[in-house]
């Protein structure tokens, strides 16, 4: 016959078994949200709804003095005021039956709650508003309680829908025009020197440098007239009348060594100085003959350069 001391004792072991057997012990309150609410389609205004945490009937102290634990809203949500002031994170806007909380607004997403007074012979019972804005979110809106240092519940909990909507597609920005391309090459000789640059660009070496004769500029033929786009076969040089013949086109110039006169299209030029031979190349009195096949020419004084403008081809 086992002794009511004894069955006691065996009664008392089994019970302290189960309570300490994994997953058994959990903490005691139980938390729902009263309503889910709609949010409006442009996400105006700041719906409210209530979070209700309350510590069961059979474990009233659950809920300790000191203890506190947080609400956070999903990325997109912001904690917010309605009109009335009316807001999650301010201390004076939660009711709290047998208890007091003290609320702090830590991020626009997280509210830390504390409770600063507890009755542990009667069941708390904590009301939080929940006043929020919705930035950047669409569909189910869920509230997280994160316990921290306390014996409240954890999870998510359903609060709010946002309704999905057409978001637009963002029209890519048009391909910038082309830059335009230049309508003009530029040919660049300095007196003295046997390299010249066309556009910027340092060209092959010439065999003969310009030079100036009675304040007039001399190039040679063959680079200049390459340069403006006559080829080597449309340049000519007739040994029995010592002239040279330029062909672009329907242009055609003639010079003759030693006269000042130019033959443009069959029409008579006097030229201020003539075209003469230095070092077996025929060098140019060049405007004249420039501005005839439809460049322009122009000198620049301090860097003794001579600079041939033309339309590209």
């Amino acid at each position: 016959m086992i002794l009511p001391s004894r069955r006691l004792m065996i009664m008392l072991l089994a019970l302290l078994m189960l309570l300490s057997a994994p997953g058994l012990v959990q903490a005691e309150t139980s938390n729902s949200v009263n309503r889910a609410v709609s949010v409006a389609k442009d996400y105006s205004g700041y719906p409210r709804t209530d979070l209700t945490i309350t510590e069961k009937e059979d474990f009233p102290d659950q809920i300790q003095t000191g203890d506190t634990f947080e609400i956070i809203l999903p990325l997109g949500v912001e904690w917010a005021s309605d009109s009335s002031g009316r807001a999650s994170y301010k201390s004076e806007y939660l009711i709290c039956q047998n208890c007091t909380v003290e609320a702090i607004l830590r991020n626009a997403r997280t509210v830390e709650l504390t409770f600063v007074d507890t009755d542990p012979t009667e069941v708390s019972r904590l009301e939080i508003p929940l006043v929020f804005a919705v930035k950047d979110f669409l569909g189910d809106i869920e509230v997280t309680i994160e316990p921290l240092d306390s014996n409240i519940s954890g999870g998510r909990y359903l609060f709010a829908r946002v309704p999905y909507k057409l978001v637009p597609v963002p029209i890519p920005d048009p391909d910038p025009e082309p830059a335009p391309q230049p309508t003009q090459q530029h040919v660049v000789f300095t007196i003295g020197s046997p390299f010249y640059s066309l556009d910027g660009k340092q060209q092959a070496e010439m065999d003969v440098a310009p030079y100036i004769k009675d304040d007039r500029t001399y190039l040679p033929v063959r680079f200049v007239a390459n340069n403006l786009g006559i080829v080597d076969e449309h340049i000519q040089w007739l040994a029995e009348t010592r002239s040279v013949v330029l062909s672009k086109g329907d242009q055609t110039v003639q010079i003759w060594i030693g006269s000042r006169a130019l033959n443009h299209n069959g029409t008579l030029i006097d030229m201020d100085v003539a075209p003469e031979i230095w070092q077996d190349r025929t060098m140019l009195p060049i405007a004249p003959i420039a501005e005839a096949l439809g460049a322009s020419v122009e000198w620049d004084p301090v860097m003794r350069t001579v600079i041939i403008s033309m339309a590209k081809n």
